[in-house]
């Protein structure tokens, strides 16, 4: 008897996780150009307008980015106005960022596109339904990175060994 073969992609977590995403990215990348800004420019600005972030390092952390290209977009930002680098009073070497008030008007702007495009997406979705999608979704995260955590300290264990 021959085995059933494996289900197809439309039955993939995976497959749909990619398509929603490319989709999403897509259309904000679209709408985000009318204002001159990418969406790793966005994210940024948001990340800083929330102080989650406030150093290029913080950021790049925060923000999942390799530190020089962080450099190249916080140098884009700075040309196209919507943000200051100050460096810290108390270490001269560590370096602030912070939205100019263009900066800051404009990011209610953009959380707003965002925001519209978040509802067309989900459209039809209840409110409980959302706020099971981004716990799962936060959760599938947090085994993910766990898993890489442990993946690399087993690496490390057996290169020490």
């Amino acid at each position: 008897m021959t085995p059933d073969p494996p289900a197809g992609l439309d039955t993939r977590l995976g497959y749909w996780l990619r398509e929603v995403s490319n989709l999403l990215h897509e259309r904000f990348a679209e709408t985000l150009a009318a204002h001159d800004v990418s969406p790793p420019l966005w994210a940024i600005l948001i990340t800083v307008q929330r102080g989650e972030a406030g150093t290029p390092a913080a950021l790049a952390r925060r923000l999942d980015t390799d530190p020089a290209v962080m450099t190249r977009r916080l140098d884009q930002l700075e040309a196209r106005g919507l943000i200051l680098r100050r460096r810290k009073p108390e270490d001269r070497r560590s370096v602030e960022i912070a939205l100019t008030a263009e900066g800051a008007a404009l990011v209610p702007q953009l959380a707003a596109i965002s925001s519209e495009l978040t509802d067309a997406a989900l459209g039809g979705v209840s409110h409980g339904e959302r706020t099971r999608l981004l716990r799962a979704l936060r959760r599938m995260h947090q085994n993910l990175k766990a898993a890489d955590e442990a993946h690399s300290e087993a690496q490390l264990a057996r290169a020490s060994a």
